[in-house]
């Protein structure tokens, strides 16, 4: 390996994963780099003999993992799938990584993931011409309602308020712009977001959800596509499908359900209840590949899932034979329409998105084929979390490079308090998304609660929710697994506390009702908000879910989304729920999501400056330990390093509790070499002397 100064510490990241003897996965390669000894894999292959071992020993296990994020977001080093485990990801080097080697040009600060685009003269003519309209706006929101560009994207952050910039855009186009009602469409994805806008523009422009807008189009033009009756099938005939199938092909339902589910999840529900279950994953992979735009594909890698790949071909063989269509094919059937009768595409002027970051593959090719001249869509790519049944994450991120495309961030939270802000930005930060700032200005309340085990955990949740103060209608509990949902619901209805129930299984999810909690999966409560929240379970085994219930499932969804990813965001979206009051709980490992910067932000003391170091944070040694970061932070943003490259925390924190007043003191100092010392040890001692 070839030597490196502490200012290129990141060559040595591209050089491990260049040099060790097989491809490793990020926490191993975090723990090699920090010479983590007590590793099981580093010591079965005696990995501590590679080059590069202990090379980082100098910072902390956050710090080598911004790292090594840093060196992904430059794209230097890809993370890559196992075959046969999607979510286990190993680390290799790009052909550019491999350049940056040869030739380093250093780890210079990386830009956002999607910049803002400066408003134009003629939109700030605009917003100036109407502010009568547009004075109780922020300057974003103004900029989104009257951008000019044929393509805009609104990146709206948690909380910014998008709703209302997107149907006041569609006022201004109407009542300003001179816009034809009639040539204006607006889209969402559910029909209770497609209801709220109704009741907001009270009937002024089209208002569709991607799937009410082609059937709409099959119900007028069908004829043109199949030549016979064609429906949407119901529920009972999916469970009537299921049996057909099992039937068919001469196997017995319990033995499926064995097959599928895991012993705890067939101990804990009746039979019929498993049955409907079965459906649902049946007809969620169906759905998977038609919403992919894929025929059925073939996933099966071992007989149980081969019984489940057979059910699903089945099921979709008779679906065609008695015409049914299903929500996935109302879009694939509208595609076949439109492009074998081109004159039935309707004309829009103008197409506005709402939900952008939901988008899938289809959806996007409806948009394509519809081809306004005028296309807006708001989304926020941090709330990108339903890659696992279809929805692609590059939709979004893709839009900018769209012909003309305005980019518009809404990064004003005007949801939660701050520190419930400071902690979705630490949380969500490897996304390279702007940060949001809070409109708010009360302190709240936040907690990270580690118990010894999980009935302990449930318990102290159920005795919080007694004691509120907070009408019940305003308190969530969330989860991330079904599995802790109805532990929790159990112990709820022990202790007397009236709730409801949101689930992933659930078709039709119960809207919140007075002096009820609202207890529910991440998924299941995305786009809704509560003054209290608690999420339960913020370990390792829930964050990220790696084994579910019926692991046929993950089979199908191998290397469409990156899972480990979306696993972040939905953990953000769960933060981001709470207005007043978070409660992050766990019990064993906690999740690596809770980084050190998030579980300072919630008040964890096992990670105060007391607990990291005999400092004390009220002492000489903290208040020196403070003047140190603060200067760290201006040497950073003045050469556009990212801070821990000046310093890791680390050594801060030796250099306060030390307090060298010589250059021979500071050279003693571990995480200080010569160059170091050359570069800032003036400084450094001048603030211990001074």
């Amino acid at each position: 390996m070839v030597a490196v100064t502490k200012d290129q510490d990141y060559l040595v990241v591209l050089q491990t994963v260049r040099d060790l003897p097989f491809p490793v996965g990020g926490k191993l390669l975090v723990q090699f780099l920090r010479g983590d000894s007590n590793n099981d894999t580093i010591q079965r292959y005696r990995l501590e003999r590679e080059n590069g071992f202990g090379m980082l020993s100098g910072y902390d296990e956050q710090e080598t993992t911004r790292l090594v994020e840093d060196c992904l977001a430059r794209m230097w080093l890809e993370r890559a799938p196992l075959t046969a485990n999607s979510f286990a990801k190993i680390y290799r080097l790009t052909a550019k990584g491999k350049a940056e080697i040869a030739k380093p040009t250093g780890l210079r600060a990386v830009p956002v993931a999607i910049e803002p685009t400066p408003i134009t003269p003629a939109e700030e003519q605009l917003r100036t011409a109407f502010q009568f309209l547009l004075k109780q706006f922020s300057a974003e929101q103004q900029h989104a309602i009257v951008a000019q560009s044929p393509r805009v994207l609104c990146v709206a952050g948690a909380g910014s308020g998008k709703t209302t910039v997107l149907t006041k855009r569609i006022e201004f186009l109407v009542h300003c712009r001179g816009v034809k009602p009639e040539k204006i469409l607006a889209i969402t994805f559910t029909r209770k977001a497609r209801a709220e806008m109704e009741h907001r523009l009270k009937g002024l422009v089209q208002i569709e959800t991607f799937n009410s807008f082609g059937e709409r189009m099959l119900n007028r033009h069908g004829d043109h596509l199949y030549g016979r009756p064609v429906r949407l099938l119901s529920y009972s005939d999916k469970m009537r499908l299921l049996y057909h199938a099992v039937k068919h092909l001469g196997l017995e339902l319990g033995q499926v359900i064995e097959s599928h589910f895991s012993t705890r999840t067939r101990r804990d529900k009746p039979r019929e209840q498993l049955a409907r279950l079965l459906a649902h994953d049946l007809f969620g992979i169906i759905d998977y590949y038609a919403n992919q735009g894929k025929e059925l594909g073939k996933f099966a890698t071992t007989p149980d899932a081969k019984i489940i790949e057979n059910l699903c071909r089945t099921i979709k063989d008779e679906m065609r034979d008695t015409g049914l269509r299903d929500y996935s094919d109302q879009l694939l059937d509208t595609l076949k329409l439109l492009r074998a009768h081109p004159r039935l595409i309707p004309q829009y002027d103008h197409i506005l998105v709402d939900e952008y970051q939901d988008v899938n593959p289809v959806q996007k090719e409806l948009l394509d084929i519809l081809a306004p001249p005028n296309l807006f869509v708001v989304g926020d790519p941090r709330q990108s979390i339903y890659g696992w049944r279809g929805s692609s994450i590059r939709c979004i991120l893709d839009f900018p490079k769209e012909a003309g495309c305005t980019t518009v961030a809404l990064t004003r939270n005007h949801r939660s308090v701050p520190v419930i802000v400071d902690a979705m930005n630490a949380c969500i930060r490897p996304l390279r998304m702007l940060d949001l700032s809070p409109s708010r200005t009360e302190p709240g309340r936040v907690a990270l609660k580690h118990f010894s085990d999980d009935d302990e955990e449930k318990s102290w949740i159920a005795a919080q929710i007694l004691n509120a103060r907070v009408p019940k209608e305003d308190i969530f509990v969330l989860t991330r697994t079904n599995r802790l949902l109805k532990e929790l619901s159990e112990t709820f209805n022990a202790r007397g506390i009236p709730h409801l129930v949101r689930s992933d299984e659930e078709g039709k999810l119960p809207a919140p009702q007075a002096g009820m909690v609202v207890l529910s999966t991440v998924h299941a409560i995305k786009g809704l908000e509560a003054n209290m929240v608690f999420v339960a379970g913020a370990n390792a085994q829930s964050y990220p879910c790696i084994a579910g219930d019926h692991p046929v499932m993950d089979m199908v969804r191998t290397v469409e989304h990156d899972r480990e990813e979306e696993e972040l965001r939905v953990f953000y979206v769960a933060l981001s729920r709470a207005k007043d009051e978070l409660y992050v709980t766990y019990s064993g490992t906690p999740t690596r999501y809770l980084t050190t910067e998030v579980r300072k932000l919630l008040g964890d003391a096992q990670t105060t400056l007391a607990k990291e170091s005999p400092i004390k944070s009220q002492g000489s040694g903290g208040k020196l330990y403070e003047r140190l970061r603060q200067w760290r932070s201006t040497v950073s943003r003045r050469a556009g390093v990212p801070a821990y490259l000046v310093f890791p925390d680390a050594t801060l924190l030796e250099i306060a509790e030390q307090k060298p007043t010589s250059m021979d003191e500071l050279h003693m100092i571990k995480g200080i070499g010569p160059a170091k010392a050359k570069k800032y040890g003036d400084d450094i001692i001048e603030m211990i002397t001074g």
